[in-house]
């Protein structure tokens, strides 16, 4: 089983990411996963360090088991916290972090259940899950129940998620979110740098790509979207932002650009 294991990690890390390659010694791991887990994103986070690799599973609002291959030796499947916290220590170990989405959820099911183990090489101290953070009533998630096998299906289906949520019923948002997000970009990168800034713009590209909007550099396009489809758009840009700064820096800049387009806007009236 752990073959399969193995073979099914590298068909997910084929296939499309939310962000890919993050250093780990710049990402808050708990409030990455309890990010993730508050927007219930069906995915896996990876991390390696070149002589351990490990993913751990995010569904239906919280952390479950982690998968660890060793490049010679034992493997491993902890349970959750225990295998977020290796995971973590993998990331502060000058690893490399990135979130994809969940293997078919049908082999997932199959596979037996999990049992506390001895990691492989490095032990794991055990310390209490961070809750995740509930999921407003009010903003849809975009959610995948049955993901298929081939990374083509998988970014087929994420993109049928997406665009499910984006053609809610509402009228088209009011809010200038092209301009708030050009803001937030802006600000990003005199914050925290241009690399973070970059993230964030591909995660808002690919956001957009999915309503049928574009972002490219100093442009961003969009259809009429009623304002919940907006605030999913942000939720996805911002999160390897939040990966590595916090959910609450993204709160505090997301309304630091609001205000300053609001500013221009009466400036220029």
């Amino acid at each position: 089983m752990l073959d399969a294991r193995r073979q099914l990690l590298d068909q997910v890390r084929a296939g499309p990411a939310l962000f890919a390659g993050l250093p780990g010694d710049e990402v808050d791991f708990d409030r990455l996963v309890a990010h993730l887990a508050g927007r219930r994103f069906p995915g896996g986070i990876y991390a390696t360090d070149g002589a351990l690799e490990g993913v751990l599973w995010v569904a239906e609002g919280g952390a479950g088991e982690a998968w660890f291959f060793e490049e010679s030796g034992p493997e491993a499947i902890l349970p959750a916290p225990s295998g977020r916290d290796l995971l973590a220590e993998i990331a502060r170990r000058g690893g490399l972090v990135s979130v994809f989405l969940r293997p078919p959820s049908e082999l997932i099911a199959a596979q037996e259940p999990a049992v506390e183990s001895a990691p492989p090489s490095r032990p794991a101290p055990a310390v209490e899950a961070v809750p995740a953070p509930a999921t407003p009533a009010d903003v849809p998630v975009a959610e995948i129940t049955d993901v298929p096998a081939t990374p083509e299906a998988l970014a087929a289906a994420l993109a049928e998620a997406v665009a499910a949520v984006s053609d809610q019923e509402g009228e088209p948002s009011s809010r200038p979110w092209p301009a708030i997000l050009l803001e937030v970009q802006r600000r990003l990168a005199r914050q925290r740098g241009v690399k973070l800034s970059a993230m964030f713009a591909q995660a808002l590209a690919r956001a957009l790509g999915a309503r049928g909007g574009a972002a490219d550099g100093e442009r961003i396009a969009a259809p009429p979207l009623p304002e919940a489809a907006w605030r999913n758009v942000v939720e996805e840009a911002a999160a390897p932002v939040a990966a590595v700064a916090g959910r609450a820096f993204v709160d505090r800049l997301i309304a630091a650009a609001e205000r300053a387009v609001e500013e221009a806007e009466e400036g220029r009236a």
